[in-house]
């Protein structure tokens, strides 16, 4: 498919992501939103700092990211219009990046229904715009903006960090065969970036992680690995030449799958299937058909229950 007809249907895709945002935001009132609405909407009477306080207090989360976004606009725009209009370019750049790699264009019905992609547009807010960063990064080869906008990403949601995982393998795998032909300055530099990739997330995310591993600690168990766990299987079945990839992209969601539930997680063994299942026959394959059909009426359902009782869960 050549690049103007992938442009088009992005744009369409995109039009679309803005006019669904805007009709659903106005009718979830509950759930999560409700807290998030309160926090856009309060965030003006506070200084920086304090806001920041605020934030943790009102979201429970401490990623500074999104904070300095809704910092930034809350007193410029409304918030169901501002999150429409990043929905609108959310949808830009994953139906680009679907499109890129093989998938059918006629899966986009079928993507735009999509269960998670509803969850992400509407109540995952902090999620979205964690991967809105990370999909950028494939936009741009310069690797100081790619390293930037995968740093925005995990400061935006630290869960983003698991999509990751493989790519850091790579590239620490790839510098370390290069090493001894490196000179001393950019061993140096590699040394410094992994330190801060590290450390600083940790800093601004240990309480925040450890509160919740308690909280969540609570839905533990096998059941809580049986979802991943197909996603897990089916990626391997589409992703043979590669399967150390698939172990190395699922392993970790499904090991934190059993100490603190799927709930929260299952959306990116959801992601990486797809990104895999589309690639095979063009997405035209079972397994992945028969998954965005049934994540499409389970979709339907999300935005009937939105209508009914002002949340989709």
């Amino acid at each position: 498919m050549n690049n103007k007809k992938i442009f088009v249907l992005s744009l369409g895709f995109s039009i679309y992501c803005f006019l669904i945002s805007l009709y659903l935001f106005q009718l979830y009132i509950g759930g999560d939103q409700q807290y998030y609405t309160h926090f856009y909407n309060g965030l003006h009477r506070f200084s920086l700092l304090d806001g920041y306080l605020f934030y943790k207090g009102s979201l429970g989360a401490s990623e500074p990211v999104y904070y300095i976004l809704i910092y930034v606009f809350n007193t410029l725009i409304n918030k169901n219009l501002f999150f429409s209009i990043l929905n609108a370019f959310f949808g830009f750049i994953i139906s680009k990046r679907l499109l890129k790699i093989g998938m059918h264009p006629v899966l986009l019905f079928l993507i735009s229904i999509n269960f998670y992609l509803l969850v992400l547009l509407i109540p995952a807010e902090r999620l979205k715009v964690s991967l809105l960063f990370f999909l950028l990064s494939f936009s741009f080869k310069n690797n100081k903006i790619n390293f930037a906008l995968i740093f925005l990403a995990i400061l935006a949601h630290f869960q983003t960090l698991i999509l990751l995982i493989h790519r850091f393998c790579n590239e620490i795998k790839t510098q370390l065969q290069n090493i001894h032909t490196m000179k001393v300055g950019k061993v140096i530099r590699f040394m410094i970036i992994g330190f801060l990739l590290i450390s600083i997330p940790y800093y601004f995310f240990f309480e925040t992680i450890s509160e919740k591993f308690i909280i969540y600690k609570r839905q533990t168990g096998i059941n809580e690995i049986l979802k991943p766990t197909v996603f897990f299987m089916l990626s391997l079945i589409y992703k043979k030449k590669d399967s150390f990839t698939v172990v190395i992209m699922h392993l970790p969601i499904i090991v934190l799958a059993y100490y603190i539930g799927d709930s929260r997680l299952v959306i990116l063994s959801f992601g990486i299937f797809l990104y895999y299942g589309l690639q095979y026959k063009r997405g035209l394959n079972f397994g992945t058909l028969i998954s965005l059909i049934y994540f499409a009426i389970k979709g339907l359902i999300f935005i009937s229950d939105v209508k009914i009782y002002g949340e989709g869960f």
